[in-house]
């Protein structure tokens, strides 16, 4: 097959409705090739417009589409802490405002956080917010000494909460998010392995396993197990406590000593050593409890 070089006779396009829109007669072809074009209007018909170019006795004919444009959609996630400490001198999180198929989202980005307390009706604290620009996303550190209220003894069973607002560049359309992290005392959790029931005249077994709230072992750190055992009458015979260093899996194990007949039940108080070096939220080393629980014969 060679391209010709001769001139097609004629080539138009039809809209949807079939009026004849542009037609072209003879155009010039270069190495088999004419290039043609047609400046649509605002507001042309929607719908399967067709190309017809006839030469001689051949005609060929193909469609294009004409359709409404939609802007591309885009949407904003927040990455915050699942939790924060009350002592932490800083709070980091991120922003990010991507398209449907990816691309990243170029305007403007307003932020604000603050602390909401879970009481009858939740009440915000004074937010802070900061305007910046954005390309994707954008990293955000806070200065925990400008949240008010942080560090206070109020925080405890708080929310700390990020709002996100993204306005693209050149449209000015807006999309939002939020995102909450509970704030923290401190960053332990505890599981207590036990029985519910002890035999008197035998020792009794237990293991406690010390975790970061995230689920990760929490290793050398100090566990302290208090035990106060009581009569039937409600009576307090003995009390007393010892200390353990949590292994790798931090985890540890404990015996309580045979119980004579006379007792009823004793009291397990679980608590952890949280040391001022860690900035959680005291200037002096502190034991905090953890778990109780009552153990019956």
């Amino acid at each position: 097959m060679l391209p010709i070089s001769t001139l097609i006779d004629r080539v138009w396009i039809d809209d949807p409705t079939g009026v004849r829109v542009a037609m072209w007669t003879t155009p010039e072809a270069e190495q088999g090739i004419t290039e043609l074009s047609l400046q649509l209007s605002d507001e042309p018909s929607l719908g399967n417009w067709t190309i017809t170019v006839e030469n001689g006795q051949e005609k060929e004919i193909k469609q294009f589409i004409v359709k409404e444009y939609v802007l591309p959609k885009f949407s904003v996630e927040i990455t915050a802490p699942a939790y924060v400490l009350r002592g932490q001198e800083t709070v980091k999180f991120a922003v990010c405002a991507k398209y449907s198929y990816g691309n990243p989202v170029i305007g403007k980005l307003v932020t604000s956080f603050g602390l909401k307390f879970n009481q009858i009706t939740l009440r915000q604290t004074e937010v802070l917010t900061v305007t910046e620009k954005i390309n994707g996303c954008h990293d955000i550190e806070v200065d925990s000494a400008k949240i008010k209220y942080m560090g206070k003894t109020q925080t405890w069973g708080s929310r700390m909460q990020f709002d996100a607002e993204v306005e693209e560049e050149g449209t000015g359309t807006k999309m939002n998010a939020t995102k909450t992290s509970h704030v923290r005392r401190h960053p332990f959790e505890i599981a207590f392995d036990d029985n519910p029931y002890f035999k008197p005249g035998l020792s009794y077994y237990g293991k406690v396993a010390l975790m970061m709230a995230l689920g990760r072992p929490a290793a050398n750190e100090t566990i302290n197990i208090f035990v106060q055992t009581f009569r039937k009458s409600g009576v307090p015979v003995y009390s007393g406590s010892n200390n353990y260093t949590s292994d790798n899996n931090g985890q540890i194990k404990f015996t309580v000593a045979p119980q004579p007949n006379d007792i009823e039940r004793f009291r397990i108080k679980i608590n952890v050593l949280i040391r001022a070096s860690a900035g959680y939220y005291s200037n002096n080393d502190e034991m905090v409890t953890l778990h109780q629980q009552v153990i019956y014969r």
